[in-house]
């Protein structure tokens, strides 16, 4: 059945006037409103501007990420014992097949995807389904978007605007910001508990990649969309280690202002430039994707060797994980972070004969 699907801009703000209206000034209202606020700029420019995770209060920030470093201090383990810097996939660049695939065919295929590759998510996936036609964007691809959601927690309301691009990726995507939708059907606050936010979307492109790959008879273009994953996030991964090694140097020292912490870390030997940079963005919005990658790769193992099981697995992670129990859960299921990584990084270097490089 041919649909289209199209999110209105006169729709947005209908319902922005909306909640504005039945505000009773909780967190809840507040958080709604800021978002889809943001939302609506944002497409009303064709997402021609960055979300702006760029720091406006350098020294707020670092006193953010001092304070919050408990929440980052184990997943900033688990990467330093991951030897990151030597990374095959540090400049890797997809070049992918071209195809065309009609808004129609990439839904589909995420139907079908659903419904036999996902089927423990595939009756939530029936309800993100139906509201698709107003509640799906596909967008023109630009450097400052590849695929977004917006959670209204508090009309249950879920937005998508995805990617059209003329390959796989219209497919992988797509499925990536679907399984953040049902996510939010399955727990309503699961999109803010940010160390974690990302792990069944990611789990669901990697699966996406294979399925899409045999589906559309483009073999190499799944490993290559998953390799390209791995270098986003272990690049990002790398510069994070460094940025906590750089706080934790502050450890002891009386640092009151921006002006002390630079004369600080000049004497330990870190340039002005270098902490510009490691002050660009703040620890929180960089560290939603790596503790997902760690637990993806883990669950994409068990997944071929019992597909329910590590389906399973993962909706429980979805409707009762957060922030602060997410090691405890992973400890439960005996669910080691990590420990995969280089075995599915190597795999993924020879499919696609790339060399080891520092």
């Amino acid at each position: 059945m041919e649909r289209d699907y199209n999110i209105k801009l006169t729709d947005l703000k209908r319902k922005l006037k909306y909640l504005k209206k039945i505000d009773d000034g909780s967190d809840l209202f507040r958080s709604d409103i800021f978002n889809l606020e943001t939302f609506i700029r944002r497409y009303d420019s064709n997402f021609q501007t960055p979300l702006g995770y760029v720091n406006d209060d350098f020294w707020d920030d670092v006193l953010e990420d001092v304070a919050g470093l408990n929440h980052s201090s184990k997943i900033i383990s688990i990467l330093q014992g991951l030897n990151l810097d030597f990374n095959p996939f540090a400049e890797y660049s997809a070049n992918y097949t071209s195809l065309y695939l009609s808004d129609n065919d990439a839904v589909d295929l995420a139907y079908e995807f659903y419904k036999t590759d996902a089927c423990v998510f595939y009756n939530s996936f029936l309800d993100v389904y139906d509201s698709l036609p107003n509640h799906l964007q596909f967008i023109q691809p630009n450097k400052y978007t590849d695929g977004e959601v917006i959670n209204l927690r508090s009309t249950r309301d879920r937005y998508i605007f995805s990617p059209s691009n003329p390959d796989i990726t219209k497919v992988t995507i797509l499925i990536h910001e679907i399984q953040h939708a049902i996510d939010g059907l399955e727990n309503n606050d699961f999109s803010y508990h940010f160390l974690i936010s990302e792990v069944a979307s990611l789990f669901m492109e990697l699966l996406a990649c294979d399925f899409a790959a045999k589906k559309l008879n483009v073999p190499l273009d799944g490993d290559k969309r998953k390799a390209s994953i791995q270098s986003i996030i272990v690049n990002d991964s790398i510069y994070l280690v460094d940025k906590f090694e750089m706080l934790q140097s502050l450890n002891g020292l009386q640092v009151s202002n921006l002006d002390q912490l630079y004369a600080e870390l000049n004497k330990k030997g870190y340039p002005n430039e270098e902490v510009d940079e490691y002050l660009k963005y703040s620890v929180s919005s960089m560290i939603s994707y790596q503790l997902p990658l760690l637990i993806t790769i883990e669950l994409y193992k068990l997944y071929k060797a019992d597909k329910i099981d590590a389906l399973e697995t993962l909706l429980g992670i979805v409707r009762y994980g957060n922030n602060d129990n997410i090691f405890d859960i992973l400890q439960g299921i005996k669910l080691n972070p990590g420990s995969s990584f280089k075995e599915y990084q190597d795999d993924l270097v020879k499919k696609l004969q790339l060399k080891r490089r520092v």
